[in-house]
């Protein structure tokens, strides 16, 4: 799929995050915290319809869908629309989360539906130790 096309799909897409902190792992990391999060991502066709060659029906759907399949780029821009909304949830900088996701790409009716779990790891910030010099 062509970086303008996934634009135009991602532009109005509907996006909830779900997640939490894992307390266990939270007491045995030293340098990273890492937390939970479930990203879903919707991308209706009908949207865009007036931007689109084909009417947005499913099976029309289903070809958008089976490009998105296993695609980088669609990995990536889903992650980058994450990381913001991430951040806030826990409470961090946007560019101190390392995010792992692998999406599962499905469709129903005129709607793509992305979603997968992600594993957000939370850099501390480093502190610097300050010597009195006497």
């Amino acid at each position: 799929m062509s970086d303008n096309a996934l634009e135009i799909l991602f532009c109005s897409s509907e996006l909830l995050i779900e997640g939490d902190r894992d307390l266990e792992t939270r007491a045995s990391l030293a340098d990273a915290e890492r937390v939970y999060a479930t990203v879903m991502l919707t991308l209706d066709l009908s949207r865009s319809a007036a931007l689109l060659r084909e009417r947005p029906d499913e099976a029309t759907t289903e070809r958008v869908a089976e490009l998105m399949r296993g695609s980088d780029e669609v990995r990536r821009r889903l992650i980058e629309l994450a990381r913001p909304k991430l951040a806030e949830l826990f409470e961090a900088a946007p560019r101190s989360l390392r995010i792992e996701l692998v999406p599962v790409v499905r469709v129903s009716g005129a709607r793509i539906l992305i979603d997968g779990d992600a594993v957000v790891s939370l850099r501390s910030p480093v502190k610097k130790v300050y010597e009195a010099h006497g």
